[in-house]
């Protein structure tokens, strides 16, 4: 009888053999097995222990998964308008130089202007407290209203460059064209 004891798993796959030492007795494990091993090539099979025995199975291949697809044409512009959408988000709010100031223009800066001007106006103020970029400065309802004019006119240029890129994207005629096109040329400063 051989001193040679092999384990297998919960599914019977082995698992390993060990020597046991010399007069060993006692009962083996539910997962392990005193009978020999069978011939195999372990590069190609794996053992199995089923009903009591080792039989010999083939080792499955991997699946091999297929490499994805390319991008087509047109996913690839969808892929590029969506860059040039951020790039003109980040222009738009990206703030504008007005008389020597830097003023910020996200949607709150812009909102908040457009209701300086309306609110300014109907209360009579000649002159209001304005923080522009982190400056607080002191400025007249007409200047405002020049600022709040350049903003409109930075996000309109912001737009107007999205739609131009918009529409050179769609006049791509093919990948290659897609891949060297400048997201950086075009914008309002």
């Amino acid at each position: 009888m051989s001193n040679t004891i092999h384990s297998f798993d919960d599914d019977g796959y082995y698992a390993g053999s060990a020597e046991l030492p010399p007069f060993a007795t006692g009962h083996n494990p539910a997962s392990a097995t005193l009978d020999p091993l069978p011939k195999h090539n372990p590069l190609t099979e794996r053992l199995r222990r089923v009903n009591g025995s080792w039989t010999v199975e083939l080792i499955p291949l991997p699946e091999l998964t297929p490499e994805p697809a390319p991008p087509t044409l047109e996913e690839s512009k969808d892929a590029l308008k969506k860059r040039i959408t951020a790039k003109r988000w980040a222009v738009e709010t990206g703030g504008v130089m007005v008389g020597g100031m830097r003023v910020l223009t996200g949607i709150e800066d812009q909102n908040r202007i457009t209701t300086v001007v309306a609110n300014a106006r109907r209360s009579g103020l000649q002159t209001v407290d304005f923080k522009a970029a982190g400056a607080w400065v002191t400025i007249s309802v007409a200047d405002v209203e020049a600022i709040a004019c350049a903003i409109a006119l930075h996000v309109q240029a912001s737009f107007t460059a999205e739609r131009a890129h918009h529409e050179a994207i769609d006049a791509l005629p093919d990948l290659a064209a897609v891949q060297v096109y400048d997201v950086t040329a075009g914008w309002p400063v």
